[in-house]
């Protein structure tokens, strides 16, 4: 479900300011960045894997906020696709921890967009139950896998999940999605010689 990666910290260029949204409130909240951001490292680095970089999100998880759980879908050419995996950046190195579950509660899809995204790169998620679902505990989730993330980390999307973050500061991700939509596996191979 998830995997350590031996990459830079911080993949975008040392000027690179977070969108000032991202703080206005104490919801969570979720940017585009474009990919001219990326530092020459990052980009290399992935080029060189033969890897594209299809889109980037950067999401805040509030002081010990928790999302829904959900599995990652794109809307590509107005369908929702389930995205299979990312490589994840904790940019505030906050304590948190993602969790992967099994559950058979009803799929509910999202039944609009929001602005501040792109429609060519809209990332939203499937719910389970209900919208917002966030009931971890119940016994209609099995829990799979779980790991503190703080290190950039390959992980599964297409999985039902969540992440709590359980430090008293914002967590500040930064989500990278390659074209082609690469499985879990897949990605983990071409990562083979960052894997820790």
């Amino acid at each position: 479900m998830k995997q350590r990666l031996s990459l830079p910290e911080n993949p975008f260029i040392k000027d690179y300011e977070l969108p000032k949204n991202l703080y206005l409130d104490k919801g969570n909240r979720y940017f585009p960045i474009d990919k001219k951001y990326l530092n020459n490292e990052t980009s290399s680095l992935f080029k060189s894997l033969g890897l594209e970089v299809g889109g980037i999100i950067v999401f805040k998880k509030h002081q010990f906020g928790i999302s829904p759980i959900h599995t990652d879908i794109l809307l590509e050419k107005k369908q929702w696709t389930i995205w299979n995996a990312a490589v994840n950046y904790n940019l505030t190195k906050s304590r948190s921890k993602m969790m992967w579950f099994e559950t058979s509660l009803n799929k509910v899809y999202p039944i609009h967009t929001h602005s501040y995204q792109p429609l060519d790169y809209y990332l939203s998620g499937i719910h389970y139950g209900k919208q917002s679902n966030k009931d971890y505990r119940d016994s209609s989730f099995k829990l799979l896998d779980e790991e503190d993330i703080q290190a950039p980390t390959l992980v599964r999307t297409d999985v039902p999940h969540t992440t709590i973050n359980l430090d008293n500061i914002d967590r500040i991700c930064a989500s990278v999605r390659f074209k082609n939509n690469y499985t879990f596996d897949e990605l983990k191979k071409k990562f083979k010689e960052f894997l820790i």
